[in-house]
């Protein structure tokens, strides 16, 4: 596992963290959105709309590999 990758999978762990403070917060926890009838447990939550967003802005950065990317991706 490369440093890049790590780095990556600590961010998306941070975004968990992030998105489940945000729902606390404004008290939205566990509301349902979408429940899927297809597969078991696998409810749509704000707390995963949140996490989506932030993974898409992560990847953004990420793959663009602006400002602060190029000098912590060095390999």
């Amino acid at each position: 596992m490369s440093k890049k990758d790590f780095f990556v999978l600590i961010l998306f762990i941070v975004d968990m963290f992030v998105a489940f403070a945000i729902c606390s917060y404004f008290n939205i926890s566990n509301v349902v959105l979408l429940k899927s009838y297809t597969a078991m447990n696998m409810d749509i939550t704000y707390e995963v709309l949140i996490w989506f967003g932030l993974a898409i802005i992560q990847a953004i950065f990420i793959d663009r590999k602006e400002i602060f990317a190029n000098s912590i991706y060095e390999d």
